[in-house]
């Protein structure tokens, strides 16, 4: 995360009121969904999940809030 720490408890509580640039582990982000690690990755290497941001060489993935707010919107209100 950039320049602090966001406790999964304060991601919650907050989460409709959160800016939608602060990025999200991995962990935070598969339990927000509702999916596993190993489904993240699979989307995420597929090319079929949330757009993520790679910060290093080392492969280390953030997901930014608001692209995550907008695939679980997308979720509960599919176009007809």
């Amino acid at each position: 995360m950039t320049g602090s720490s966001l406790t999964t408890e304060a991601l919650l509580s907050k989460f409709a009121d959160l800016d939608g640039s602060l990025l999200l582990s991995c962990e935070q982000t598969a339990m927000i969904l509702g999916t596993s690690l190993a489904a993240l990755d699979a989307e995420r290497k597929a090319g079929t999940g949330i757009p993520f941001v790679k910060t290093s060489d080392r492969g280390t993935f953030y997901y930014r809030l608001g692209d995550v707010r907008d695939h679980l919107n997308s979720a509960r209100n599919p176009k007809a």
